[in-house]
């Protein structure tokens, strides 16, 4: 039998078979089903080790459940690039989409700070603003909150100006 059949007999009889740390195996499903076929499992080790770590790499490409317990999701920083992240649970996955699913446009300014912007909107803290154009930021501290001095690219950056008057 070869290592294909293998994965797929076994997973007709409800086995699932899982690649783990340091070149081991594991066979989870009925007891009785995994002992009948452990000569099996042992003699087409490395190529069933290949075949998991082939279908795993597909499983993240693809964004499908992969045995990790999770599922890869791409997401989009502000600055446009791109990461592949692991997420719980389906719902979870859709909440991580949803944050920014998909690359933003290019900047129109290099790095800028909030501070310098004509939409920082100060707050009770000395060192964070809220952001009057509703620019989702990053942090934890809320949805619009920025720290006023960090640099970041920004599409809706609008510079102060300052007006004199004579």
């Amino acid at each position: 039998m070869t290592a294909t059949e293998l994965v797929k007999t076994l997973a007709g009889h409800g086995v699932t078979l899982q690649p783990k740390p340091g070149g081991r195996l594991s066979a989870t499903g009925s007891p009785a089903i995994v002992a009948n076929y452990r000569e099996a499992i042992a003699a087409n080790k490395p190529a069933l080790l290949a075949i998991l770590a082939g279908r795993n790499d597909e499983a993240r490409r693809q964004g499908q459940n992969h045995p990790g317990g999770g599922q890869a999701v791409t997401v989009h920083t502000p600055a446009g690039v791109a990461l592949t992240v692991e997420a719980r649970d389906p719902a979870h996955a859709e909440q991580l989409r949803a944050w920014n699913p998909r690359p933003a446009p290019a900047p129109k300014a290099g790095p800028v700070r909030c501070h310098d912007c004509r939409h920082a909107t100060p707050t009770g803290h000395p060192a964070l603003i809220d952001c009057a154009a509703n620019v989702p930021a990053p942090g934890a501290c809320g949805p619009v909150r920025w720290w006023a001095d960090d640099y970041h690219h920004c599409q809706a950056f609008t510079p102060c100006t300052e007006e004199t008057t004579e």
